[in-house]
């Protein structure tokens, strides 16, 4: 089963997911840094003592979090003719490359580039409000987009649910 709404112009695809980037990928991170200084000084909350091997190591893993990122849009627009954007959705389910391991391998990726931040400037406060963040997206998959995709894909998509795991493929059982 396929979705029946009409695939954007590549054009608009590429505008949307720029203004998209530019929102989740510098923006938003920009903000929490920012809020996590203010709180680490309001509060008196002292750097993780991680020093440069920390530094480092939160450099790496935003990286590979970024690059998991683009590789996830690259698939989408591909295979899925759409984006990761709800209003320019996939027109295909895609089963293929980051998603064959993972139902929701961009939030990974995501978690991965904001944690190696916090971890890069070594912010407590970082950590913290990125698990809020995370705990609220992940409710959101699981009560909002999934609904979606069951909606849009049917079968199709129940089949894939029963196969993939929503995170990290650590075992092969149902992965609900």
């Amino acid at each position: 089963m396929t979705s029946s709404k009409k695939s954007p112009a590549r054009g608009v695809q590429w505008l949307a997911l720029l203004v998209g980037a530019f929102f989740f990928w510098v923006l938003l991170p920009g903000i929490l840094l920012y809020l996590s200084a203010w709180i680490d000084v309001w509060a008196h909350i002292p750097p993780l003592p991680l020093g440069v091997v920390g530094a480092w190591l939160g450099v790496l893993l935003a990286t590979a979090g970024l690059l998991l990122a683009l590789w996830v849009v690259y698939v989408q627009m591909t295979i899925g003719q759409g984006t990761p954007l709800p209003f320019m959705p996939t027109q295909q389910l895609v089963q293929e490359g980051p998603f064959a391991f993972s139902r929701n391998p961009l939030f990974l990726g995501g978690l991965a580039y904001y944690f190696g931040l916090a971890l890069a400037v070594g912010s407590l406060s970082a950590l913290f409000l990125l698990a809020i963040g995370a705990i609220g997206l992940h409710l959101y998959v699981t009560k909002v987009e999934e609904a979606e995709l069951e909606a849009r894909f049917g079968e199709t998509y129940q089949a894939y649910k029963r196969r993939v795991p929503r995170w990290i493929a650590f075992r092969k059982e149902r992965h609900d």
